[in-house]
């Protein structure tokens, strides 16, 4: 979903445009609540796989493979690939404008209370934090991925944590938690 997003506002930026209002309300339902409605029309609205494919290859998302179909949501990816996602949410030297990178982070931290797991855990009590979570059962083990920013022990870090076969999807939140704190703990670490 944060792809897609990244992939509408990048659009807007070589048109010209911006969001219409319609756009906005789906990219807030789709980020801030994980609405999967919201993410198939702005998905099919942007030009579906071919159009996403085509604004990877800018954003450098080069091993991130839309699902088919129409199905978004089995798109595959790597951890590289989201957290160069995160770097063009976060960097200066990003295809995004600043005005954009600000608009999708924005969302991201203010994803709802439910939503807020995975990559969260590494973070430090009260500091800021931008996630996107995402899940679902393939077909009988569950895929849990999570990707964001957080700050811990005084260090921005971009996380990304993919896993999948997990038993249940509460089980793959706690592994994806684990693997966020295990992380960020060594990313944190000073030589």
């Amino acid at each position: 979903k944060a792809d897609i997003l990244a992939v509408l506002l990048l659009q807007h930026q070589v048109s010209g445009s911006q969001l219409s209002n319609r756009e906005a309300e789906l990219a807030v339902a789709m980020i801030e609540s994980s609405d999967d409605g919201a993410a198939t029309s702005l998905w099919r609205s942007l030009g579906g796989g071919r159009a996403v494919s085509a604004a990877n290859q800018r954003l450098g998302l080069l091993h991130t493979t839309p699902g088919k179909a129409g199905n978004w949501g089995r798109s595959r990816t790597t951890v590289a690939d989201q957290l160069r996602l995160l770097a063009d949410l976060t960097a200066a030297t990003s295809p995004l404008t600043a005005q954009s990178r600000d608009y999708e982070l924005g969302l991201m931290q203010d994803v709802e209370p439910g939503q807020q797991w995975g990559v969260t855990a590494a973070a430090t009590p009260g500091s800021g934090r931008a996630v996107r979570d995402g899940w679902m059962a393939n077909p009988t083990l569950w895929v849990v991925n999570s990707i964001g920013v957080v700050e811990h022990a005084g260090h921005r870090l971009l996380l990304a944590v993919l896993s999948d076969r997990n038993a249940t999807k509460a089980a793959g939140v706690a592994a994806v938690a684990t693997a966020a704190r295990t992380a960020a703990r060594v990313l944190s670490q000073t030589p």
